[in-house]
This record gives structure tokens, sequence and C-alpha cells, in this order.
């Protein structure tokens, strides 16, 4: 199974990603500067990458554990660290973004569950 593990300084969370796709991108700095005789120089900088996934439902418990993730991120002033196993992503410091909570049942049950990943460096400091 493949599962996606979360980590910060109050402990781990890990969920199933039981839904595809799993979407990894790329973010480059790169600059390209064309030449008059229209020649193309590049500017390499750096890459960073950047992870999406939906669960189609989670349980409200799941969610919420997820969603605390992402709000220590504004209270402890540090990232969460991704990491999928499977695809041999390890601890990669991540600045994380989460939908709204879209309640679909009674029991609390979750619907279209959007996280978003992108590489980072650590916050220096924190609480």
């Amino acid at each position: 199974m493949i599962e996606l593990v979360l980590t910060d300084d109050t402990g781990t969370l890990t969920l199933p990603l039981l839904e595809v796709p799993l979407t990894q991108g790329t973010i480059e700095n790169a600059t390209d500067v064309e030449t008059l005789d229209k020649n193309v120089h590049t500017n390499f900088i750096s890459q960073k990458r950047q992870w999406s996934h939906t669960w189609a439902y989670l349980s409200e418990d799941d969610y919420n554990a997820l969603r605390a993730f992402y709000d220590r991120q504004f209270t402890l002033f540090r990232y969460p660290r991704l990491s999928i196993p499977y695809y041999s992503i390890s601890d990669v410091v991540v600045r994380m973004k989460l939908n709204d909570k879209n309640i679909v049942t009674h029991a609390g049950e979750v619907s279209d569950v959007e996280v978003s990943f992108r590489e980072t460096t650590q916050l220096a400091g924190g609480a």
C-alpha cells in the first residue's frame, strides 16, 4: 500500500493514498534570455518539487489530524516533513496547503479532501 506520512515536532500521521492520481510537479527557478539573433541563454538557478493529492473521502478524525498539521505551520512556525516511501520521498520539508472541510455525512465524513505540498527549506526559529 502506498502511504503518505507527515511528521512535525508533535508527532507523525500516516494516511493511505487510496485514490490516484498523486500528482508530482517541478517548480523551476530559471531565467531565459533571448539574444538579438533569437538564440536563448538560460540561467538555471534551482528546482523544487511539489505534490498534490485528493482523497474522495476521509473520516472526520483523519481530516482533523491532517488539518492539525496544516494549522501547526502557523502556530509553531515550522513546516511539516513529507514522506512517501513507495516513491523514495523521505523527510522532505514542505509548505502544506489544505482545502476547506466539506462534511457530507452526519458521521462527519469529509469529501474531496485536497492537499498540496511544496518543497522548501525549514523556517528559521520557530516556537
